[in-house]
């Protein structure tokens, strides 16, 4: 019994090893056309390896090209152009390149810069000859593999020496939660809007959601951001971390830390149709125009994401000498005197304007002839700015 079992095992391994590389239709495939992808077929292809690609999607290059990175930092650039946004310190709050801004200025420009990119991809995998099959896969044996075209008519199998599997992610979709893709939407469909809403409410307060968060308040749309986590973005350095909601409060965003989400209903019949259903005692109601459900969103280029955005943030808080890890108080130095700075931002705020505002309030009562609520404000505005200055020079001589 021995004796025939072992030649078994070698008549197998004899079948095998007769089936040689040469054999199969490609000595690599690739399942998935993302950045990953498109480096695994290269670089096979260089090294004189037949390579193919397969997309189920007619647009090559993934979430990174099509709704990820590029389009977000596109789309980010162009609301910060015309908004003038960069501009609003010289020419002031109410400042903008172009008054009515509309969803089609600014997906004009990211759908010039996402045709670009599709066609140098395509153009790199046509120089190196590596084929693109546009069609779904499927495993049949770990050789084999079944295409489906994208009519669903037509199926045929090719057979790969290797198989790499780099089919990216996408956004979750609770089955509760009535996703339309233009009231009630992830951040993968922000680039399919027909018109900017006048109010947005984003749930979940991640990396992604804080960047659309910005990026829509600086359109001028009023903006709710909804977390059950009690600060923003946690894994980050506190002090960093605090920064951040100062600026993201400064840019008229109301923040609803530690609070979480029980249900989102769409209304029909009213001006803000779209309900979101806090999960306390209470049970808060928030309404708006359209609500980015982003809670649960898990995308390959969050870290990337995050760096560009942090470094957004930061230009518009820090002094550019703390920007770079050469200054002359090394990185060392910068926390501590981020964070007094911050502290005494705070501090002559509340003594230039929430304190005399309060005095005022209880003066009203019996005084008719104060000042109003405006004028005060506004008298402690040249205040403020001129606190934040020389702190911002202080910091940098310090540095």
């Amino acid at each position: 019994m021995d004796s025939k079992a072992e030649s078994a095992v070698k008549a197998a391994n004899k079948t095998t090893k007769a089936v040689k590389k040469s054999d199969y239709d490609y000595d690599l495939v690739v399942i998935g056309s993302g950045p990953s992808g498109q480096r695994a077929a290269i670089q096979a292809a260089k090294i004189g390896k037949r390579a193919a690609v397969i997309e189920r999607a007619r647009a090559v290059g993934g979430v990174c090209v099509n709704t990820g990175t590029i389009p977000s930092k596109t789309f980010r650039e162009a609301v910060m152009h015309l908004s003038g946004f960069r501009e609003r310190g010289i020419y002031g709050a109410s400042y903008r390149v172009k008054q009515d801004i509309s969803i089609d200025d600014l997906l004009y420009r990211v759908q010039q810069v996402v045709r670009s990119e599709i066609d140098v991809i395509r153009n790199q995998m046509t120089r190196n000859r590596v084929e693109l099959i546009e069609s779904t896969a499927r495993f049949v044996d770990p050789h084999t593999i079944e295409l489906q075209s994208a009519t669903g008519h037509g199926r045929r199998q090719i057979t790969a020496d290797k198989v790499v599997i780099a089919c990216g992610t996408e956004a979750a979709r609770d089955s509760h939660i009535p996703f339309d893709g233009q009231r009630i939407f992830t951040s993968d469909d922000v680039l399919a809007l027909e018109f900017l809403p006048r109010s947005l409410i984003v749930v979940g307060a991640g990396v992604i959601g804080v960047e659309y968060a910005t990026m829509f308040a600086a359109l001028g749309v009023r903006v709710t951001i909804v977390d059950k986590r009690p600060t923003l973005l946690p894994f980050l350095d506190h002090e960093i971390s605090a920064a951040l909601t100062y600026v993201v409060q400064q840019s008229n965003v109301t923040m609803r830390l530690g609070e979480e989400v029980a249900e989102i209903h769409m209304l029909e019949g009213v001006s803000k149709p779209v309900e979101v259903r806090q999960a306390d005692s209470t049970l808060k109601k928030l309404a708006c125009k359209k609500t980015i459900a982003n809670a649960f969103q898990s995308t390959s280029t969050s870290k990337a994401t995050s760096s560009i955005f942090m470094l957004w943030a930061m230009s518009s808080v820090f002094p550019r000498s703390l920007q770079h890890p050469t200054n002359k108080g090394g990185p060392q130095a910068v926390t501590p005197l981020v964070c007094a700075w911050t502290m005494k931002v705070v501090s002559d705020y509340f003594l230039t304007a929430f304190i005399p505002f309060l005095k005022y309030q209880r003066s009203a009562k019996t005084k008719t002839n104060s000042r109003p609520q405006a004028s005060l404000m506004k008298s402690a505005r040249p205040i403020i700015a001129r606190s934040l200055a020389a702190r911002s020079s202080a910091i940098a001589q310090a540095c």
